[in-house]
């Protein structure tokens, strides 16, 4: 794999630091992401997997572990470190043991074999092997760092706080330890602790944040869950932060625009007290913590959506689905107004969900009927609208506008209860229960071919010895049928 990133590059495997990099910037300017993406993509990942690799060397030097002095324990190292860096760690873990097996516990093959186990997953062997290492030689801070992230992956909360309060007084201050020690923080809610960290890592990345866009999201989007559980003012700073990333990342957020619309979805539900879901679950976890104001996160994601629009124009009509999707979760919960309102605005939003426009019709007949009982009392709640919820507005303009220029209200609401009288009984609405003196009186619900078409059953024609679709356990001839 480094190989082949030297060929991308075209430096010799003896090249030094500063030769890679002039290499690497040479290309990127021949090869921008605008003309040829595919190739700066290549150009890319291979200055990655040489810088990673010349970090990883370094570290090993650091740690100075011991390794047999035999040439062959020195050559398994070599090939325990190589699949460790090409991700094969089934292979580094065999590798490992065969090497204790033959040439005896050192701090080398164990240490690895502890890395290798918790890439692949064993997290509860990696957490006693660390362990070990960290009783054999309790001074050294690469050690604490790794017992700290397997404890963590292992989902020992308690024991992986401790560690990483240790190893970060130790020095250990990587990108991965960080978010790590940061999501630790909060779990075990230690809100402060993990906006600190997060902030000192954002602040030490710098310029590096516009280069590698992808890998310093996830910081970003962690300032914003983690301040929404301390005050308006630091979840604020977290926003004008996030909204500078997003400027400075650009077209490399293309890649993200489903993660981007799961975090803003989840921190509006979160803090919306009614709304009825949200992404994953994430939003029950934070809702019980969240310390902000339902207008000061709103306030927020109005600023992040709008950047996100400037940042990324080719995605208008995602950011208008999410901009339309996120004022449904603040409406819904909103106190300024009505339930009829707030019915009418989700069933106006509900068209594009269904494709039933017999219900749909319905649900828009019933809401808006509660709503011209309302009028003109209402007229202040439809300016609120206005103001808050532009795009869902422009939805129910047109019937508000009828509301306003109606001379007789009488004539509209009987123009549309004849339709809604009609599908009323198929389906079930509030309307009628909310005023029971509209309802006319009963009669048998006859279907009228001239008016609703010819009938086509949609689903399978119940048998005579069919059970009864009632739910009584009877076959239909005994029950429903005999009705019938």
């Amino acid at each position: 794999m480094r190989e082949d990133a030297y060929k991308v590059l075209g430096v010799n495997a003896d090249a030094s630091p500063e030769e890679i990099k002039r290499a690497y910037f040479r290309l990127i300017r021949q090869h921008t992401p605008d003309r040829d993406p595919e190739e700066f993509q290549k150009i890319r990942r291979a200055y990655e997997t040489l810088r990673d690799g010349e970090a990883q060397e370094r570290e090993e030097k650091a740690l100075n572990l011991e390794i047999p002095s035999d040439p062959m324990g020195k050559k398994m190292m070599d090939q325990i470190v190589t699949c460790c860096q090409r991700n094969d760690y089934e292979r580094a873990i065999a590798t490992a043991q065969e090497a204790m097996r033959v040439f005896g516990l050192c701090t080398g093959y164990l240490y690895y074999l502890a890395l290798a186990q918790r890439k692949a997953g064993y997290t509860g062997k990696s957490v006693r092997n660390l362990e070990r290492l960290v009783e054999w030689k309790p001074e050294e801070p690469a050690f604490r760092r790794e017992l700290a992230l397997s404890l963590q992956e292992r989902g020992f909360g308690k024991k992986a706080m401790a560690a990483f309060e240790t190893a970060y007084q130790m020095g250990c201050r990587d990108d991965e330890f960080i978010q790590m020690y940061s999501m630790c923080c909060s779990e075990r809610q230690k809100p402060e602790l993990g906006v600190k960290l997060l902030t000192e890592l954002a602040d030490r990345a710098g310029r590096k944040t516009a280069s590698r866009p992808l890998d310093y999201l996830e910081v970003y989007v962690g300032l914003l869950c983690l301040s929404i559980e301390l005050s308006d003012e630091a979840f604020l700073r977290a926003a004008d932060r996030f909204v500078s990333f997003i400027h400075q990342a650009g077209a490399a957020l293309e890649a993200c625009t489903e993660e981007l619309s799961e975090v803003l979805i989840t921190l509006s539900a979160a803090s919306a007290s009614d709304a009825a879901d949200g992404p994953g679950g994430e939003w029950k976890q934070l809702r019980g913590r969240v310390k902000v104001s339902r207008d000061t996160v709103r306030q927020a994601v109005v600023s992040v959506l709008a950047a996100l629009k400037r940042t990324l124009p080719d995605e208008e009509e995602m950011w208008r689905g999410l901009q339309e999707e996120v004022d449904m979760i603040f409406l819904v919960s909103d106190a300024d107004l009505s339930v009829s309102l707030r019915r009418a605005a989700d069933a106006v939003c509900f068209e594009q969900e269904t494709d039933d426009p017999m219900y749909l019709r319905f649900i828009q007949l019933d809401s808006r009927l509660c709503l011209l009982e309302e009028w003109p009392g209402n007229r202040k709640e439809f300016q609120i609208l206005r103001e808050r919820y532009p795009m869902i507005y422009g939805r129910l303009e047109d019937f508000i506008r009828k509301l306003e220029q109606a001379p007789a209200p009488d004539r509209l609401r009987e123009t549309m209860l004849k339709d809604y009288v009609r599908l009323s009984k198929y389906y079930e609405g509030f309307y009628f229960r909310m005023y029971p003196d509209r309802m006319p009186g009963k009669e048998k619900q006859v279907w009228n071919s001239d008016e609703e078409g010819t009938f086509r059953r949609t689903g399978k024609k119940v048998g005579r010895n069919d059970p009864c679709p009632c739910g009584s356990g009877k076959k239909y001839k005994n029950c429903c049928g005999r009705n019938g």
